[in-house]
C-alpha cells in the first residue's frame, strides 16, 4: 500500500484527535473531517470501492436486523456498566440528537455514517487486511477507531466504538461489501440516538 495512504489515515486521526478542541459541535466536527475523509480516501486508496458500496436488499435487510441486536447487545452492556466510571459523562450521547433540528438531522447522521464505514470499514479496514489476517485486521481497525475516539466523548464512547467497530470491520472484511456495514451502523445510530437511547441509571 503506497505511503501516501498509511500518511492520509494517519491525519485522518490526527484530525478527530485535536479538533475537538477547536470545534466542539459533535456534528460539524465529524461532518467535516470525515466527509473530506472519505473523499480523499476514495481517490487515493486503491479499492474495489463499486463493488464495496453496491448495495443488496439481503444485505441490507440483514444489516438492520443487526441493528437491533446490537441494539440488545448494548442495553445488556449498559446495565453492567451502571455505576461504573465507564458511564461518566455518557448524559451527553443521549443529548447528540436534539443538538441539531429534526430535518438536519434526517440529513447529517446518514452522511456522517456513509462517510464513516468508508473511511473506517473501507480504507482503513482493508488497508490493514493488507497486513494481518482478517480476525486480527478487524480488530486493529477497531482499536484504531477507538482511539480516534478518546477525544470525542465519555468512555463508554470509546468502548462502543471498540466493539461495534471491530464486529463492523469483521462484518465489511467477510461479506466483501460495506451495505450491511452501513445499514447496522444507521440503524443503531437512530435506534441509539432517537428511538430508544440506553437508560443510564
Amino acid at each position: 500500500m503506497p505511503a501516501r495512504v498509511w500518511a492520509l489515515l494517519a491525519a485522518v486521526t490526527a484530525a478527530m484527535l485535536l479538533l475537538p478542541t477547536w470545534v466542539p459541535s459533535i456534528w460539524l466536527r465529524m461532518a467535516a473531517i470525515e466527509l473530506l475523509a472519505a473523499a480523499a480516501v476514495l481517490r487515493w486508496v486503491p479499492l474495489p470501492w463499486t463493488t464495496l458500496l453496491r448495495p443488496r436488499v439481503s444485505t441490507v435487510l440483514a444489516g438492520l436486523g443487526g441493528a437491533a441486536l446490537l441494539w440488545l447487545a448494548g442495553a445488556a452492556v449498559t446495565w453492567l456498566l451502571r455505576g461504573t466510571a465507564w458511564l461518566a459523562g455518557a448524559d451527553a450521547i443521549n443529548g447528540w440528537a436534539d443538538a441539531l433540528p429534526g430535518p438536519a438531522l434526517a440529513l447529517a447522521l446518514p452522511c456522517i455514517v456513509l462517510a464513516e464505514d468508508v473511511v473506517w470499514r473501507g480504507a482503513v479496514t482493508h488497508v490493514l487486511a493488507t497486513q494481518l489476517r482478517w480476525p486480527a485486521a478487524a480488530l486493529a481497525a477497531g482499536a484504531w477507531f477507538a482511539l480516534a475516539h478518546v477525544t470525542s466523548g465519555p468512555p463508554v464512547l470509546w468502548l462502543a466504538a471498540l466493539g461495534c467497530g471491530t464486529l463492523w470491520s469483521a462484518i465489511a472484511l467477510r461479506t466483501g461489501t460495506l451495505a450491511p456495514v452501513f445499514a447496522m451502523h444507521l440503524g443503531w445510530d437512530v435506534l441509539v440516538l432517537v428511538v430508544a437511547p440506553y437508560p443510564l441509571r
